[in-house]
């Protein structure tokens, strides 16, 4: 543990108090679009976010060393059976897409007709396979290519000068990769978790975390002690997934966006499995379906240009700037009005996934809300949407 770290050492029984506070907060005071059990092992990873940023009810005190393993062990959570649903939930996935590429189902179920990730809607949403076939898968592979590094440096290096900009401003994209990183070794080298987000780290740093087994080696990406983690390859802002998804509606319609969508949920999922991988299940599974095309077709299933395309309407650093972004908890969240009129506090009719794809469709979207961790108005959020697509 680092020195920082020390500084904020407290006993377990009381970071056991606090995990379970913000946890039992979170359970009561977000409604969110998917059984109780699924939320049970999602809002975890939100009080992780908030125990290693130091925000919310861990705002006095920093915790760079947290995992979501401590959160769960925390919560009172058996943290074996949390990755094997999550396992679960990706698999139901993987089969569900390959089926839809078979044309034998029509919407985003499971084999036992139970909603993806146990997101109601979706049984709701029919899939037009006969008409949109192409772009319904097309909307897995863009979200699976839109948080990788290597795309988003070709991105860069294609649209390297922002949306709009009469001075020619350089466009700039940060990012990353996950990998599967032995939480011991981490930690005897005095590495938090959080200063591998912190910081671009060089080929030769990350050969090197390699080459000491803090980025695990494959036999050893099962161990309980190996958590999937983001190690920052690039300085900048990354995208905004509330922009990029959208901008794969427009691309590809209301299947697509769908797709994408589900996609994105398997990039949260795949943080804490009972198998890590690199690159995480998402680009795993897109990358899949992108080959099983390719050997059918004989052709590429998204064009390099449609890839680039989607990070640059979604980067944060483009015009006009953008800080949120939104986790797939905030997606499936009915959020409350925040307006000064009598309907302060209401909760809005749809969870913010759906004001998106209404957004998409038919250009109309609510007022009052805050969108995100950083509580962006959704008229702000909204308005730059339409003026990226003005310029797009």
């Amino acid at each position: 543990m680092t020195r920082k770290g020390k500084k904020h050492q407290i006993s377990k029984i009381e970071l056991d108090r606090m995990i379970q506070t913000q946890f039992n907060q979170l359970m009561e005071e977000t409604e969110l679009a998917t059984d109780e059990e699924t939320k049970i092992a999602l809002v975890p990873q939100s009080v992780y976010g908030r125990a290693i940023n130091g925000h919310a009810i861990f705002k006095e005190k920093k915790f760079p060393n947290m995992t979501i393993e401590r959160i769960i062990d925390g919560v009172g959570l058996n943290t074996s059976c949390i990755r094997n649903y999550h396992d679960g939930l990706i698999a139901e996935y993987d089969i569900t897409i390959n089926k839809i590429f078979d044309k034998e189902l029509e919407f985003l179920v499971t084999s036992s007709g139970k909603p993806l990730f146990g997101v109601d809607f979706l049984r709701h949403y029919k899939l037009d396979l006969k008409n949109e076939y192409k772009e319904i898968l097309q909307g897995i592979i863009l979200a699976g290519r839109m948080d990788t590094i290597e795309w988003r440096r070709k991105t860069l290096s294609t649209f390297n000068v922002k949306l709009n900009s009469r001075k020619l401003q350089k466009l700039n994209i940060g990012g990353g990769k996950e990998h599967p990183i032995n939480l011991n070794l981490l930690n005897e080298a005095g590495i938090t978790p959080k200063s591998l987000t912190t910081r671009a780290y060089s080929e030769k740093e990350i050969l090197d975390l390699a080459q000491k087994g803090i980025i695990a080696k494959e036999e050893d990406e099962k161990s309980q002690k190996v958590e999937n983690l983001f190690i920052r390859y690039q300085e900048g802002p990354g995208v905004c997934d509330d922009l990029a998804l959208i901008g794969i509606g427009k691309m590809c319609g209301e299947g697509g966006f769908l797709t994408a969508f589900c996609t994105d949920a398997v990039d949260t999922y795949s943080k804490f499995m009972a198998r890590s991988l690199i690159g995480g299940a998402d680009e795993y599974c897109c990358e899949k379906l992108a080959t099983r095309w390719k050997e059918k077709y004989n052709e590429e299933l998204v064009t390099p240009e449609q890839c680039m395309k989607i990070i640059y309407f979604g980067a944060k650093n483009n015009e006009k700037q953008i800080e949120m972004s939104s986790s797939h908890r905030r997606f499936i969240e009915y959020e409350k009005k925040c307006g000064k009129k009598g309907n302060k506090g209401k909760i809005s009719s749809l969870p913010t996934i759906l004001h998106h794809l209404e957004f998409v469709k038919n250009g109309k979207f609510p007022k009052n809300i805050q969108l995100g961790f950083t509580r962006m108005r959704s008229e702000e959020f909204y308005e730059i949407a339409r003026g990226r697509f003005r310029h797009f």
